[in-house]
């Protein structure tokens, strides 16, 4: 498998002309085709880029897809805009010196583009053996192999069970996150399917909603590398992150959620979380969109130091104050060393 077949290389290539590469100088205003901001710079502001990445929730929008980086005091660098594509999860992999963001733009399938330093188009990914592109993660690891995130459906008898107050169809249609791993040679190494390992019982149906032609009951939005190899998966719908063995995809622990094995010893948890991520001390952090959190309802940025063998969970120093206004959807959070939620 190339990770992009020459038809589309050519195709981006030929379609992702200079006019759609703009920098802006420092005389505003904006240019139509980036999504309007507000740039509040605080004192504790780092040296260096902002990278972001407006998603397009409808087809609707009147508003271009773009992805954008401003510097240190907000203003435009350099963005890449597309008429008729959505492109989202925009990344820079400072180890290999490469962004990437995911594209898509029917009727070809969606893949994760990657770019040098210069943005000059260098090859895209995108998921193999029949399983569809899911856009909410690409990670370059530091040995250079690629983890992207898919979907694909099962269909399953849930008649014996109640969802969002009605009875489960006996054919309802779930769908299923899967991890896909990839080596230097751009061979699958690993795959990984929820439906496989998880129940769809487990989804907070009442909060999440369920669709017998389409019950996204996990809803995955993260995977991350943690330092032993194995992987920490964020399943939203589950209000959990899941630990996931890299030998043979068993469940190995699950943090939060209706089969969370840990205790939180001073906090009262997250729900619809997003970016679940390791640090070098070992620690987690994640954000907390708060979807099921008590009044007043926060977004929120949040450090854990888990203890696997008492099966403890205490929030660590004080990043929980690190409040938003409510946010349903969407959120990542980055270490700098201070936090910064984008």
């Amino acid at each position: 498998m190339k990770m992009t077949s020459h038809f589309f290389r050519f195709f981006f290539l030929v379609t992702l002309n200079l006019p759609y590469l703009f920098g802006q100088t420092p005389n505003r205003p904006t240019p139509f085709s980036v999504p309007g901001y507000e740039f509040s710079q605080l004192s504790q502001a780092p040296s260096g880029d902002y990278i972001l990445a407006p998603f397009k929730l409808s087809n609707n929008s009147i508003s271009l897809s773009s992805i954008t980086i401003l510097d240190k005091n907000g203003f435009i660098k350099w963005f890449l805009n597309r008429p008729n594509g959505n492109m989202g999860n925009f990344n820079y992999f400072s180890n290999h010196s490469k962004f990437v963001f995911n594209y898509t733009e029917p009727p070809l399938a969606s893949h994760f583009i990657t770019l040098d330093n210069n943005f000059n188009l260098l090859d895209s990914i995108q998921n193999v053996n029949g399983i569809d592109n899911d856009l909410h993660e690409n990670l370059l690891l530091p040995n250079g192999n690629w983890i992207i995130s898919g979907k694909t459906d099962s269909i399953v008898d849930l008649s014996a069970h109640t969802l969002d107050g009605a009875q489960g169809s006996a054919t309802t249609s779930i769908v299923a996150f899967v991890i896909q791993e990839f080596d230097v040679n751009e061979n699958l190494v690993f795959q990984w399917n929820s439906n496989d390992h998880i129940h769809p019982a487990e989804c907070y149906h009442n909060r999440y909603g369920y669709d017998p032609n389409n019950f996204d009951y996990c809803h995955g939005n993260a995977i991350e590398k943690d330092s032993d190899g194995h992987y920490l998966v964020s399943l939203r719908h589950l209000n959990s992150i899941y630990k996931v063995s890299s030998n043979d995809g068993h469940v190995i622990w699950r943090l939060g959620g209706k089969s969370n094995d840990f205790t939180f010893t001073n906090d009262l948890g997250f729900s619809g979380q997003h970016d679940i991520r390791v640090l070098p001390n070992g620690n987690y952090t994640l954000y907390d969109n708060g979807n099921m959190s008590g009044p007043p309802r926060k977004s929120r940025a949040v450090e854990y130091q888990l203890d696997t063998i008492i099966g403890q969970l205490p929030r660590y120093g004080n990043m929980n104050t690190h409040h938003l206004s409510m946010q349903e959807q969407w959120g990542i959070i980055k270490l700098r060393p201070i936090i910064f939620i984008l």
